[in-house]
């Protein structure tokens, strides 16, 4: 949200958003309500995994990162669909 925020009004006196800022925008309450399940779940399984802390901090960072975005892809795909047969 910040990025989205920070990046409309930087580039205010612009015709064209990045695509970046508009896929965002887009799946920006997608990414909300997945990431906290997400983090929660290998805060479960971070006691069971034996790697150094750097090693876990990376694995983690990957690991939010790319499930949280595969799940807000999903979650987005998901909501839509609903949303077009509620409407018709």
């Amino acid at each position: 949200a910040v990025i989205v925020i920070a990046s409309s009004v930087l580039l205010r006196n612009e015709k064209k958003m990045p695509a970046i800022i508009n896929i965002l925008d887009e799946y920006s309450y997608d990414i909300y309500l997945v990431h906290g399940i997400i983090f929660e779940a290998l805060t479960l399984i971070k006691p069971r995994l034996p790697f150094p802390p750097l090693v876990m901090a990376v694995f983690f960072f990957l690991s939010i990162t790319g499930v949280t975005v595969i799940g807000a892809c999903l979650m987005h795909k998901i909501c839509s669909l609903i949303v077009r047969r509620l409407g018709r």
